[in-house]
């Protein structure tokens, strides 16, 4: 083999060169040092956000099945007011139109006697008329006591509904 002869300046250039390599790649190293743990910092940042992100999540699920679970409750509630208040409504219907035949049939009674008495000439035509009177006056009264449990339904279906719109999917839940 062969060797080179270097002269003494150039052996110096050489290790004045191989020591600012030796530097260069010193700084290079610690600059990559820098960035590993840069890079590791972010990472851990990242993770971290990550985990509170799914934590936020599970938070977030957690309350809408909560408050889904309360309104599905809620709903089921209203339903059976809704269906109690139909059967109430359903009874105060056949209740009235029972009080309404009784009395209509106690006016055809009246009626009838007023008739008979007509052509029995035994009953004053004044009494007649005042018993007539009655009869109209009790249908009247029932017909009062109709409206007025007709308006306590219509008030109680006015606060079911505004329950209804209140739980409604277009109402904020959160």
């Amino acid at each position: 083999p062969r060797q080179l002869h270097m002269s003494t300046a150039e052996e110096n250039r050489v290790n004045e060169l191989a020591k600012a390599l030796e530097y260069k790649y010193q700084g290079l190293e610690l600059e990559l040092a820098k960035y590993k743990a840069r890079c590791a910092e972010l990472e851990q940042s990242q993770e971290e956000e990550r985990r509170q992100a799914q934590s936020r999540n599970e938070d977030i699920e957690g309350r809408f099945k909560e408050l889904l679970k309360r309104y599905n409750a809620k709903k089921e509630e209203m339903a059976a007011n809704d269906q109690k208040l139909r059967q109430e409504k359903e009874a105060i219907t056949v209740k009235y139109n029972q009080l309404v035949t009784h009395a209509k049939q106690k006016l055809a009674d009246a009626n009838v006697e007023i008739a008979k008495a007509k052509q029995q000439h035994t009953f004053s035509e004044l009494a007649l008329k005042s018993r007539n009177t009655m009869l109209e006056q009790k249908v009247k009264s029932l017909q009062s006591d109709f409206d007025n449990q007709q308006t306590e339904l219509l008030a109680k279906q006015k606060i079911l509904d505004e329950l209804v719109e209140q739980l409604s999917p277009n109402a904020s839940v959160i």
